[in-house]
């Protein structure tokens, strides 16, 4: 699934942008930063989508959009939101930049001269931004009925409100700046963050809230509010199109040109047929539709043995590629494969009690990744992160969750020396199903 990451300023940007969004979870980066990530899906197009509040200003722009670029690895970072209009523009008209001028660059001598820092949108971004701008299929996604134009054009940005035609600022931009036809505070910041990744695709998008003069009034009357709605509408139109744009090819498609993911699920296939799996299937959606697995396997009359004791049932291998993933996202993920497991089970806890032997099911959740950050490697490897839900014989079912990183081919989980707690617990039944983990998910 692609991945983009949209930036925001203000609360009524974020709002504007989360309103697009379905299967929101918050999520927290290492250092603290607190993210939502969720779903755009929509015309056989499927987006992973992480929002992040930014605030106000260039430099911490640029800083949280780095964070947030290391972290979700985007294909496509957007900055959604308002803007002041310099020219030709009106309330709730949508700029999409072609570039941004960091109107602040410049030297003080008997006066200031100015020295034009530069960010420029990426080509295929403006180029999918003039398609859309020529269209109204993005009018669709609005919540009033208003018809307002887009432009594609440059826009200026500073650490400065402007908020006077009348003021030196205000003439300023117009005799250095004069294609520029909005002003803001963020956009030069996002660029220089992707002009640093340059395999990310970047693109400001920014309502009309205000034409300088009167902007307190404007703003008073709900113009940031409408502003923010344009422009984040047109920024999940223009998503919408791009994936189709730069490759004709559905997400499912792209993942198997993954040549690593490619060789690491054929080669699962073969050491889950060798363990007896003849229930292989590909592409399977979850029972509420929020994820979809790359492949699910199941082996039936799966047994483990706890001293004399026999235990039997279904074992199910649940496996889905993930741009990303934290322990708290794992957690949700092997809740969802243990629900998907609970419905397809085909162990009969009553046939198995006559026969003498304890049912037990177990389900095998593997997340794929491209790569992995230290602490949730540490954490994975070294914590029982689902303690004792992990046992739970009320249920009959034991889950365990485990990470293959793709860049280093190595498989990630609960592989800490025995604990008297572990013991407890099972200790004999762990050392099984660490077995079965070894010899089946490790290619």
């Amino acid at each position: 699934m692609a991945c983009a990451v949209i930036l925001t300023a203000i609360r009524i940007e974020y709002m504007a942008v989360r309103a697009h969004l379905s299967d929101l979870e918050e999520e927290m980066h290492p250092q603290g930063t607190i993210y939502e990530r969720g779903k755009f899906s929509i015309g056989g197009q499927k987006w992973e989508v992480g929002i992040v509040d930014t605030g106000t200003g260039n430099s911490p722009v640029a800083i949280e959009a780095e964070r947030a670029i290391a972290y979700f690895k985007p294909d496509v970072i957007l900055f959604v939101g308002i803007a002041g209009g310099i020219k030709d523009v009106q309330l709730g008209d949508v700029v999409a930049a072609t570039k941004v001028y960091g109107y602040e660059s410049g030297k003080v001598a008997e006066t200031f001269r100015p020295r034009p820092d530069v960010g420029l949108s990426n080509y295929n971004m403006i180029q999918r931004a003039k398609a859309e701008a020529r269209k109204t299929d993005w009018l669709a996604r609005l919540s009033d009925s208003a018809k307002p134009s887009v432009f594609v054009a440059p826009i200026a940005a500073g650490e400065k409100v402007v908020a006077n035609t009348e003021s030196d600022l205000f003439k300023f931009l117009q005799q250095n700046y004069g294609d520029a036809l909005a002003v803001e505070m963020e956009g030069r910041g996002i660029l220089q963050a992707a002009h640093a990744n340059q395999k990310v695709s970047a693109l400001i998008i920014r309502g009309i809230s205000d034409l300088i003069d009167g902007k307190s009034k404007a703003d008073e009357g709900g113009s940031q509010e409408l502003a923010a709605s344009h422009a984040s509408a047109f920024a999940f139109e223009v998503l919408r199109k791009f994936l189709l744009s730069r490759n004709q090819q559905s997400a499912e498609t792209r993942k198997s040109n993954n040549q690593n993911l490619d060789n690491y699920l054929n080669k699962i296939k073969e050491n889950l047929e060798s363990q007896g799996a003849l229930d292989i299937q590909n592409n399977v959606h979850s029972q509420d539709g929020k994820f979809e697995f790359e492949r699910v396997a199941k082996i039936t009359d799966f047994e483990l043995y706890f001293d004399v004791i026999k235990m039997k049932g279904d074992a199910f291998f649940l496996i889905r590629y993930f741009s990303s993933i934290n322990v708290k996202r794992l957690k949700q993920y092997s809740t969802q494969c243990v629900e998907y497991g609970k419905n397809q089970a085909t162990s009969s806890v009553f046939s198995d009690i006559l026969n003498g032997r304890i049912p037990c099911n177990v389900c095998f959740s593997i997340a794929v990744v491209k790569n992995l950050y230290r602490e949730t490697k540490t954490k994975i490897s070294q914590e029982n992160i689902f303690d004792f839900d992990y046992y739970n014989t009320y249920k009959l079912w034991y889950e365990f969750p485990v990470i293959y990183c793709l860049d280093e081919a190595i498989l990630y989980f609960d592989n800490k020396p025995s604990s008297l707690s572990e013991k407890f617990k099972g200790e004999v039944i762990w050392k099984r199903l660490r077995e079965v983990i070894e010899t089946t998910l490790i290619p």
